[in-house]
């Protein structure tokens, strides 16, 4: 509900091709942070890490498995940080076509379509692990400018419409790592 604060991350919605693709990359044995399901990572040096706030990202972490020190494969939706271990394959998505849901920290209104704003503070302690699940949020869309998400509608949410106090919108990535920035229009 958008009058409920429950955020759940960049979660990808849907591609205007019918599909979404996950493709697989790498984390480094003993990466020091938490990566939730559903954060945005970016590449760094070859392999998948958090994307801070106001920073370039490939797409969003869709879960990891790996070889652990007692030769276990383990399978996670989320990346335990410090976590040692061989053989690391994480999925996520990289298609700057795709199209994700968020929640918003402040209400967003229909006259926003276009415009662009910050995902949240994306760090260790930026989820449940629990849950696995990712804490990010959009913040407040700016007039001008280029930030990390592009908001482009709504999401058909039952409870969820413009202008509630945490709406969850539609959104592409617009400051992505394989592309050039597009500005807000």
């Amino acid at each position: 509900m958008s009058s409920v604060n429950a955020p759940f991350g960049l979660k990808p919605s849907y591609h205007p091709s019918g599909e979404i693709r996950p493709i697989t990359g790498s984390i480094a044995t003993g990466y020091t942070s938490n990566i939730f399901l559903y954060s945005p990572v970016a590449y760094n040096n070859g392999v998948i890490e958090l994307a801070a706030a106001g920073s370039r990202a490939i797409g969003t972490f869709l879960g990891v498995q790996w070889t652990d020190t007692r030769g276990r494969r383990q399978f996670s939706n989320y990346w335990p940080a410090s976590t040692s271990g061989t053989e690391i394959v994480c999925w996520l998505t990289s298609d700057q076509a795709t199209v994700y849901q968020i929640q918003s920290t402040a209400a967003i209104n229909e006259d926003d379509i276009g415009e662009q704003a910050d995902w949240s503070t994306n760090n260790t302690s930026s989820g449940n692990t629990t849950t696995g699940l990712s804490s990010v949020t959009i913040g407040t869309p700016a007039a001008s400018g280029n930030a990390g998400l592009r908001i482009i509608g709504l999401t058909a949410n039952p409870d969820n419409a413009w202008g509630d106090t945490y709406t969850v919108v539609n959104v592409q990535i617009s400051e992505h790592q394989n592309t050039a920035d597009v500005a807000a229009y």
